[in-house]
């Protein structure tokens, strides 16, 4: 169904710069607004669907480009902070916490979220690149673990930017060789409370635009192509999506999994599109 853009929100408001959706929700990002903001519409989706709104910031904040959703909880990344927004169907709006890296010179662009974890990355003129997770204690608070991100031996984390997908107890990373500017998906699995066991599972990549995991389907996309993940037996193996008709530079410029079907964008101004496959 299509969503209009929500009252009062006009075409210069980047509505839709970014998109998650959930069981119950699906949240769509308008950054750089007068009031940048997150709105959230309930499912059933249509084109009379009326989004419920986060908590607005000021004017021109980067609130609403990187988020991630997962059942009720909203995490939205700004600057050096994070917002954890919850709420419950047929509620008016979000309530809201938040928490902050204690560099300030940090700047978050990835965040990934699945039930009571979420692993975010910053980069900042003081520490440089980081990996970060965070943990909800049995009383709903987040809080910021303060061990190392566990690295595969031989990898570094990007220095602009790395890409995290979550589901369950699966995560996917993209990591650089040591001496390489090539990236790698590599897969962690959650042990005992750890992430743990990781192991490349696309190599030799142009950077990497989006990743998206549900289950034992993935997806990865990089500017020009993407690439479908599925793992059987323990062990993923990887296959090239064929390009559209018309070679589209931005085919795999976003991409996301649902089931069996798996989503790749491609913003080609003057003809957007969304490509739809399914997976047998």
């Amino acid at each position: 169904p299509f969503l209009m853009i929500p009252k009062g929100l006009n075409s210069n408001g980047v509505f839709g710069s970014a998109v998650a959706v959930s069981n119950n929700f699906a949240c769509i990002g308008a950054p750089n607004t007068s009031a940048p903001s997150v709105y959230c519409y309930s499912r059933p989706l249509g084109p009379a669907s009326t989004p419920s709104e986060s908590i607005a910031r000021l004017s021109g904040a980067p609130y609403g480009k990187d988020f991630a959703l997962d059942g009720d909880t909203l995490l939205v990344a700004m600057d050096n902070q994070l917002f954890f927004n919850t709420t419950t169907l047929g509620a008016s709006g979000w309530s809201e916490g938040m928490l902050a890296v204690a560099d300030t010179t940090a700047t978050i662009t990835s965040v990934a979220l699945s039930g009571s974890r979420a692993v975010g990355f910053s980069s900042s003129t003081m520490n440089g690149s980081k990996l970060s997770m965070l943990t909800k204690s049995v009383g709903g608070t987040w809080e910021l673990n303060p061990q190392d991100f566990p690295l595969l031996s031989g990898f570094k984390i990007p220095a602009a930017d790395a890409k995290l997908a979550m589901s369950g107890t699966d995560l996917l990373v993209t990591l650089e060789p040591v001496g390489s500017t090539k990236q790698a998906v590599v897969h962690y699995s959650l042990e005992a409370g750890v992430w743990s066991n990781p192991s490349v599972v696309l190599s030799n990549l142009d950077p990497v635009t989006s990743l998206s995991i549900a289950g034992d389907l993935a997806a990865v996309g990089v500017l020009g192509t993407a690439w479908v993940l599925r793992r059987a037996c323990g062990k993923w193996e990887s296959q090239k999506l064929a390009n559209p008709p018309l070679l589209r530079s931005s085919f795999g410029t976003a991409v996301s999994v649902s089931g069996s079907k798996v989503a790749v964008g491609a913003p080609t101004m003057g003809d957007p599109s969304v490509y739809v496959y399914t997976c047998n």
